[in-house]
């Protein structure tokens, strides 16, 4: 996050590995997931710090829009 990983990524998997371009979004997608759970582990193991659940409703209505907003584009 931040630093452009699926520009990166992307571009690898479908040029150089000849993967469809699918599959490279869902494997990048996986990929990313796999990083933010990393990094929040480290967060909470390492530095102590938790989640702020004062702020779950806000993660909660960014998910359900995102998700609207991709289904929406998608059709």
């Amino acid at each position: 996050m931040g630093l452009g990983g699926a520009e990166f990524r992307l571009p690898v998997l479908v040029g150089y590995f000849r993967y469809r371009l699918l599959r490279a979004i869902s494997l990048n997608m996986a990929v990313s997931l796999l990083t933010v759970l990393a990094a929040a582990t480290t967060r909470v193991l390492l530095a102590g710090q938790g989640p702020d659940l004062a702020l779950a409703p806000v993660a909660l209505a960014m998910m359900i829009g995102g998700m609207a907003g991709a289904a929406l584009a998608a059709r």
